[in-house]
């Protein structure tokens, strides 16, 4: 096993016109109390001033940013770019309106240290962040086919991997732009020589409203699909067609209780959709 002081976490931020969340993200990585890392983004082409933001903090970073600008075909293509520009041992994917607590890299890093096996994927707690105010946490103790079989079970901010998993398993499949994170974690899963660890804290902070986070009818409907094409590959038809139709039904239900309600009450419909996760 590589000595601690050895291991390069890569960290990967995909971005486009964030200039209005993307401090927050800077600002974590740059407190975080482990030192060996590099920040990777990934930029589809802002025209905002996101780039500015990043090379206002250049000389923070002392050599450890690297920007990559350009054209991509969606979220999954542009981190599965920076997956492949990655040299660290470890890779961690935080969005550009997220953040990680200043200690998830030591609590990672520490986690991956206290195991041996080099293809491994870690994974801690999560808030959910709404106007300022944490919302839900969710922590994950376990990976189960029950788990996988009613939806994504990890948060995809608060999941590391480690670059031999990705040249062995594969990167993102573009097919899923909707849901390429759930099937990948299903593929490891299947594999059966993966290991999956689970730190007990919170390592990152997920701020609502981001692509999945949408009250459109179309766009429920698109992501269930998705997650039949995806279920009926280990599932039954029956089994993939009724889970699917029931996350469509639960999740239109919940954007429109959660256009309705204020801040506060929203944490309780977390807690209802927590027990009816599908």
């Amino acid at each position: 096993m590589t000595p601690k002081e050895d291991i390069l976490v890569s960290i990967i931020t995909v971005c486009y016109n964030s200039s209005k969340t993307v401090e927050d993200t800077i600002a974590s990585v740059l407190s975080q109390t482990y030192p060996k890392w590099e920040h990777i983004i990934i930029d589809g082409g802002s025209s905002d001033n996101t780039i500015a933001i990043f090379k206002k903090h250049e000389n923070a970073y002392n050599g450890r940013l690297r920007i990559y600008q350009g054209p991509d075909k969606g979220i999954y293509d542009a981190m599965n770019k920076g997956i492949e520009k990655a040299k660290g041992i470890i890779i961690g994917i935080i969005n550009s309106d997220d953040w990680y607590a200043p200690d998830a890299l030591e609590k990672v890093v520490g986690a991956y240290q206290n195991q041996h096996n080099e293809e491994a994927i870690i994974t801690g707690g999560l808030n959910r962040v709404r106007d300022g105010i944490i919302i839900y946490n969710q922590m994950h103790s376990e990976i189960t086919l029950q788990g996988l079989k009613k939806g994504m079970p990890l948060q995809h901010p608060a999941v590391f991997v480690t670059k031999k998993v990705y040249e062995r398993i594969g990167t993102f499949d573009l097919t899923f732009p909707h849901i390429a994170d759930y099937d990948f974690i299903w593929r490891c899963y299947e594999d059966g020589n993966i290991s999956f660890f689970f730190v007990d804290s919170v390592v990152s902070f997920m701020r609502e409203g981001g692509a999945s986070d949408c009250l459109s009818w179309k766009h429920i409907k698109s992501r269930a699909v998705e997650r039949y094409r995806l279920r009926k590959k280990y599932l039954s038809k029956r089994e993939a067609f009724c889970s699917s139709a029931f996350f469509f039904v639960k999740e239109y239900c919940f954007q429109i209780t959660k256009k309705l309600i204020g801040t506060e009450n929203i944490r309780k419909v977390y807690n209802l959709k927590h027990h009816a996760k599908a």
